[in-house]
């Protein structure tokens, strides 16, 4: 059997608590209470200061395998950062906006105007590859990257560099 062993294990644990993430956003959005689908999907959430709460959320969310991890595994600070900012650059990059139309089964639209306000991702879009707002392939391509430079943080802060 292979043993891919606990810190990448509690890697795994962190895609899968970005990808509740998009859950959790997809419930906010169907809710009602912040009008239709499409002005949720648009960022038109009718409640002032629904993204800052939301995010403190997120926040509290993506810390839960870290602290685990250090409280439970191994009590190694380093790692555990390396776990919490994998959650973080992973959900920067448009993990969980990517995972909110693949949850849904609906198209990403051809453009995703709201996420300009994602410096990343934005930066991806406009800077890289030219685009002037982001895209469904500027997201895809965002998440990628995400997921290479997630690697490496990950990977220096169990090595310890």
């Amino acid at each position: 059997m292979l043993d891919i062993g606990k810190y990448k294990k509690t890697l795994l644990l962190a895609v899968v608590v970005v990808l509740v993430v998009s859950l959790l956003d997809i419930w906010s959005a169907h809710s009602g209470i912040f009008g239709s689908v499409l002005d949720y999907t648009l960022g038109n959430f009718g409640v002032v200061n629904w993204w800052q709460l939301f995010f403190k959320f997120v926040l509290i969310i993506f810390l839960i395998p870290a602290v685990l991890y250090y409280l439970l595994i191994n009590r190694d600070f380093s790692e555990s950062v390396g776990i919490f900012g994998f959650s973080i650059i992973l959900y920067f990059g448009g993990l969980a906006d990517l995972f909110y139309f693949i949850f849904q089964k609906i198209p990403i639209p051809e453009t995703l105007g709201w996420l300009e306000n994602s410096p990343f991702i934005n930066f991806i879009s406009t800077t890289l590859l030219g685009y002037s707002t982001v895209t469904n392939i500027s997201l895809l391509v965002s998440v990628i990257l995400s997921f290479v430079i997630a690697w490496i943080f990950a990977k220096m802060m169990k090595e310890k560099f």
